[in-house]
């Protein structure tokens, strides 16, 4: 009977084990590791971060390793800690037994309020979320949810960062503070707040810098808003989204040493509409009218007034004629939610070349040119020719078989069509 007493004893022990809840944040699985010893190796085919003969993470690309040391040394993180058994479903890192502060340049983070995030079943799988933001899935396995929530909160964590998405190769936790942003001795700061029409602050915004010297540079993005971003001296583009919402033109900014550079961005659409006048008097002529964002092209329009409707951002409208010149307007603001209205006065004109004599009367159509500087401008095989120039000093030409037949010179005023008479012949 003792026996049999204490087999049942045991067998309880055994149940209530099987059946308790995770075990406390602190008894989580920690691995540490030096970051100063810490390398990028080419491994089975797979770029990893070891020290020594521990594998601490594994990359498809060379360049998401090296961004994921460099995010490591950063903070000092020592220690790499997993949720989740046998399986790990989730990582952390700490640096001396507490959270990382961030933010760090080149990093991937999305905010969350630790106060509202819960642990949810969603679609048949336990997950951590803060409203239909999903932070971490843990499958089947509700314990190691627990354990991670219990981690988030003693962590004081509000950051989940990844590195490599989507597939993150990398995510790790960290806390947040305009103040922690480290800048090295001969680095500066970018400050970006993004704004949403007339509501103040954007909700979550994703922005994101690039560097406009070294285009193939991993960008930095952040979802702190304000966020202050720690860079190293240079030019840089800047820009925006919220949600699912159309990405902000890309603003360009100088980043001096320590200086801190200031931008503010507008999320979501607003409409530009531009009306072009020459002399003064309504524009009537034909041309395509292009808003563009840098090297990129937006929208095009055929008719004044242009109306564009584009994420909010600084633009330059490129008003492109049928003779290959171009006039150029920048500079020309969206702000999300309002309709921007704007008149340009475009230094442009109509001239009409007629060529009379050589037998041009009878159908025989003269090969014209239009010559600025002795360089040819553009050409037209017609009687009259007609073209459309920006104001300046040109000479009308007649070749024929290459050779000259008559030529005359002639100045352009903005907004005063003109009509030049060429005499080819008897």
């Amino acid at each position: 009977m003792l026996r049999l007493a204490l087999a049942l004893v045991t067998l309880a022990i055994l149940a209530a084990a099987s059946c308790s809840t995770a075990a406390p944040a602190d008894k989580a699985d920690i691995i540490p590791f030096d970051p100063a010893k810490a390398e990028v190796k080419n491994l089975e085919g797979q770029w990893k971060v070891v020290d020594g003969d521990l594998w601490l993470i594994g990359f498809p690309e060379k360049a998401q390793a090296e961004l994921a040391l460099k995010i490591m040394r950063h903070y000092g993180m020592n220690q790499q800690g997993w949720v989740g058994k046998p399986a790990r479903l989730a990582s952390y890192y700490l640096a001396d037994g507490k959270a990382p502060a961030g933010p760090c340049e080149c990093e991937d983070a999305i905010a969350f309020n630790p106060a509202k995030i819960e642990l949810k079943q969603v679609a048949g799988t336990w997950k951590i979320v803060e409203g239909e933001h999903y932070i971490l899935d843990f499958g089947q396995n509700q314990a190691a949810g627990k354990e991670m929530l219990e981690l988030i909160a003693k962590n004081g964590f509000t950051y989940i960062c990844y590195v490599g998405r989507p597939n993150a190769g990398m995510t790790y936790f960290r806390k947040g503070g305009d103040a922690a942003a480290p800048v090295q001795a001969d680095g500066g700061r970018l400050k970006v707040s993004v704004v949403e029409g007339g509501k103040g602050l954007a909700v979550r915004p994703v922005i994101t810098v690039r560097s406009a010297d070294e285009p193939g540079r991993t960008p930095t993005a952040l979802m702190e808003n304000p966020a202050l971003f720690a860079l190293k001296p240079g030019a840089y583009t800047v820009s925006a989204h919220v949600g699912t919402g159309a990405e902000s033109a890309p603003e360009r900014v100088e980043v001096k040493a320590g200086a801190t550079a200031e931008v503010t961005l507008g999320a979501g659409t607003g409409t530009l509409e531009l009306t072009l006048t020459a002399g003064g008097q309504p524009w009537a002529r034909t041309c395509l009218i292009h808003l563009r964002s840098g090297d990129r092209l937006v929208a095009s329009e055929s008719a004044s007034p242009a109306k564009f409707q584009a994420p909010a951002g600084t633009y330059l409208v490129r008003i492109a004629f049928t003779t290959g010149q171009s006039f150029d307007i920048p500079d020309l603001a969206i702000t999300a939610g309002d309709t921007s209205r704007k008149t340009v006065d475009v230094p442009a004109a109509l001239v009409t070349v007629k060529v009379t004599g050589g037998g041009y009367a009878a159908g025989k159509f003269p090969y014209v040119e239009i010559l600025a500087a002795d360089k040819m401008v553009t050409a037209l095989s017609d009687n009259p020719a007609k073209f459309l120039l920006l104001a300046g000093d040109y000479t009308a030409a007649i070749q024929e078989s290459g050779k000259l037949i008559a030529k005359k010179a002639f100045t352009l005023q903005a907004g005063k069509d003109l009509t030049v008479e060429l005499q080819a012949g008897p």
